[in-house]
């Protein structure tokens, strides 16, 4: 629930102060875990957790925004599609992780691990140069005024939020998203299926425990290796795609060869909703060797 409230939230902000608001919100990501790993109560563990969620979910909303500043059109499908395979690949990769730390460290690694592996990230957030160009002429209006004293020095979107107010950013932020969804059928279609993306691919976050550990009685670094097919289908997955996009797409869009509708993305793969039908229909206790086998 936090991670779609926190994009509407921070969207508007990032728009037009580009990486600060990434940096302030990943800052208070940190913060909060802390007390998240040393609370021993329950209902104050989830709701730091939701806290967690809402502050550290910017970067899935705008971080899309960020590499469109820096790729050209040729370039620009290959570098989202590499942010997206890290989406799909650090979750299970993440889960064995902990699962070989939880043995030896206790539950509460797994929260410990989150705060270590956004130190270099933080790191890297605070070094990174400004990528949006509203936010540049932004901060070049700001020095011009400071070193001019002509106060009426103002970048276009300055001049263009001057007038908004709250209830403006929040018809912006909440009902124009919602009304394009609505009535623009490619944007539905695409909104749907990714919800059902989503809603395969974390359910299996579920279902593996209980198919795993109940019906193969697998120990927790077992379960956690258990995930890293889903790994290694996206590494699978994405240099197809990749490979598509650089040695079809990308050579169309440096020549200025206008891109056939038909011809805009790659073949479909495998209908999604047969995945978890498989592993469902799959799944069952072992089955018990025959008489006379070897053991």
């Amino acid at each position: 629930m936090s991670v779609p409230e926190s994009r509407q939230v921070t969207l508007q902000h990032t728009e037009f102060l580009g990486n600060p608001p990434y940096v302030i919100t990943f800052i208070i990501f940190m913060i909060v875990t802390i007390p998240t790993a040393l609370f021993r109560n329950a209902p104050a563990f989830v709701f730091l957790r939701f806290v967690q969620g809402f502050f550290g979910s910017p970067v899935l909303a705008t971080g899309g925004a960020s590499i469109a500043d820096v790729y050209d059109e040729a370039h620009v499908s290959i570098a989202m599609n590499l942010w997206g395979f890290a989406c799909f690949v650090a979750p299970p990769i993440g889960t064995t992780i902990a699962a070989a730390g939880i043995n030896q460290l206790g539950w509460r690694f797994s929260i410990w691990e989150i705060l270590i592996a956004s130190a270099p990230i933080l790191i890297m957030l605070l070094i990174l140069p400004e990528t949006n160009t509203d936010t540049i002429l932004y901060n070049r209006a700001k020095r011009l005024r400071r070193a001019t004293g002509n106060e009426r020095i103002r970048s276009q979107s300055e001049i263009n939020q001057a007038h908004l107010d709250f209830k403006t950013i929040v018809k912006e932020a909440l009902y124009v998203p919602a009304l394009a969804t609505i009535q623009d059928p490619a944007v539905l279609f695409a909104s749907v299926y990714l919800m059902l993306i989503y809603g395969i691919y974390y359910s299996f976050f579920e279902a593996f425990p209980l198919v795993y550990e109940e019906l193969y009685h697998f120990e927790l670094l077992q379960q956690g290796l258990a995930f890293m097919p889903l790994a290694v289908g996206t590494i699978i997955g994405a240099a197809a795609y990749i490979a598509f996009l650089w040695y079809s797409r990308r050579p169309k869009l440096l020549t200025g060869t206008p891109l056939p509708q038909k011809q805009s993305s790659a073949p479909p793969s495998s209908p999604p909703s047969s995945h978890p039908w498989a592993f469902s229909s799959s799944a069952g206790p072992p089955t018990p060797p025959s008489p006379g086998s070897p053991p």
